[in-house]
């Protein structure tokens, strides 16, 4: 009786005790029979939070073994978890048992989507394949973001043909998880090279862009097999935003540029640019340095961690807002400081001029722009500016040259002049401004000729791409 009575649980607050009330007059008959009632209530209530804990407990367990899941549902046989989990251990090994296992995991929680993967991976075994489709839905309904379940739904869309569906669930997949987007390229690229996959993608553009996109156009600009398939996906992009950045379209130029499509490549770049850009572009972009940097294929580009700072800002006596700031820092590791791909006309006359001004620069051949041929550059110069050391107030430079007919594209770099490494060190500050190249009448020359002027011409300032040191003058 005490046995009993010390497992009864008290009262509510607020509801009278009407046993203990009574107590002095009540049979003890009566009084043993209810606290022994009361005693054994208590006694499944805590039965019944022992096996719900040690059921999930075997639950949590049964994700790296079986007994534990076989287990989890001995202690508890509506244990909608431990049924899924048991289940899933026995989908090759006893489908039947999984199958019955997963519908009483249904009938426990009906909103247990891993119970309906469970049966779409036993319909699949069985060769199922519309109950396969089904259960995946409804897993998918249940839990939109599970990747691996939109992932499944695609591969299973891609073998019925249904592109709209494979890129839907590839989409959803990649939005749950973005760290697959990268191993998913592969498929996507295959998908959107049909005519089938590009209608989806529009159909899937008109819902907002994907953030896995720019990183897969990438992809596509680089690895598709020809660059209609990059130009096609940018057109269809572009149906959905006139005019995507120039940023966004630089895979195709670079794709376009490596394949010696120079022209296709400068519109695909132009019609990229905004207004304000477009402002600044001519046959040499940004030489007043106003508009944003974008490093693509014909803006300024420059190599990081080059022991010098590049930046446009604002300081006195420029013409705009901003000059172009060269603050050395000492050992250079790569002579071409910044550079530019240029698409000069052929048979031509130009001038390059340009405005600088130098704060203490110290360098031993000093700084030099240069214009040769070739998008990287080459050993065919066409024309060199004077070496530039020292400091100066704003002063201004031309030089004129003409463009060969072998000489396409071209490039024009501010260079670190030296014969070894120890030679590209400087300090101080270099200031540019209003580069410009100006065309002039058109020249008739050869090849022998164009060169041998060209020769002449870089000898005639000291440079002429000689191994011969010269000291800049001081400026």
């Amino acid at each position: 009786m005490e046995a009993a009575a010390s497992l009864a649980t008290p009262p509510p607050l607020g509801v009278p005790n009407v046993g203990a009330a009574r107590a002095p007059h009540a049979r003890p008959s009566a009084q043993v029979a209810l606290w022994t009632v009361a005693g054994v209530v208590a006694l499944v209530l805590v039965w019944r939070i022992v096996v719900v804990n040690v059921s999930a407990m075997f639950a949590m367990e049964a994700e790296t073994t079986r007994a534990a899941a076989a287990r989890a549902v001995s202690w508890d046989a509506a244990n909608a978890e431990a049924l899924v989990r048991e289940a899933d251990t026995l989908v090759e090994r006893d489908p039947a048992r999984a199958e019955d296992l997963a519908r009483r995991a249904l009938v426990a929680n009906p909103a247990s989507a891993r119970a309906w993967l469970v049966r779409a991976r036993v319909a699949a075994a069985a060769g199922q394949t519309q109950a396969y489709g089904e259960y995946l839905a409804h897993s998918a309904e249940l839990e939109p973001q599970n990747a691996p379940t939109r992932l499944a739904l695609a591969d299973l869309a891609l073998r019925q043909n249904d592109a709209e569906a494979a890129l839907v669930n590839l989409d959803a997949a990649m939005r749950a998880r973005p760290a697959i987007a990268t191993e998913l390229h592969p498929q996507l690229l295959a998908l959107l090279q049909t005519t089938t996959g590009e209608t989806a993608l529009r159909r899937l553009f008109a819902h907002g862009i994907p953030k896995w996109w720019p990183a897969f156009f990438v992809y596509a600009s680089a690895r598709a097999a020809t660059v209609i398939v990059p130009l096609r996906l940018l057109d269809i992009r572009r149906s959905f935003d006139p005019s995507p950045a120039v940023v966004e379209r630089q895979p195709v130029v670079a794709r376009l540029a490596h394949e010696g499509e120079w022209q296709p490549a400068f519109l695909v770049w132009l019609n990229g640019l905004t207004p304000e850009q477009r402002r600044a572009a001519g046959n040499l972009y940004n030489g007043s340095f106003e508009a944003p940097f974008t490093g693509t294929t014909f803006d300024w580009r420059w190599p990081a961690r080059n022991g010098v700072e590049i930046e446009a800002l604002p300081t006195f006596g420029t013409t705009g807002a901003r000059a172009l700031r060269f603050a050395f820092q000492g050992q250079s590791t790569a002579p071409r400081l910044i550079a530019q791909t240029l698409l000069l006309d052929t048979g031509y006359a130009y001038e390059l001029r340009a405005r600088y001004r130098l704060e203490s620069l110290r360098s031993q051949f000093g700084v030099q722009w240069e214009i040769s041929c070739g998008a990287e550059g080459s050993a065919q110069v066409l024309a060199t500016g004077d070496r530039l050391v020292g400091t100066s107030d704003w002063r201004e430079f031309a030089v004129n040259f003409a463009v060969p007919a072998d000489c396409f594209p071209q490039q024009i770099a501010l260079v670190l002049r030296g014969d070894a490494k120890l030679d590209l060190q400087a300090t101080g500050l270099a200031w540019y401004d209003d580069v410009q190249i100006i065309r002039g009448a058109a020249v008739g020359l050869s090849k022998t000729a164009s060169a041998s002027k060209t020769a002449a011409s870089a000898s005639a300032d000291g440079d002429g791409g000689s191994r011969k040191k010269k000291r800049p003058a001081i400026r």
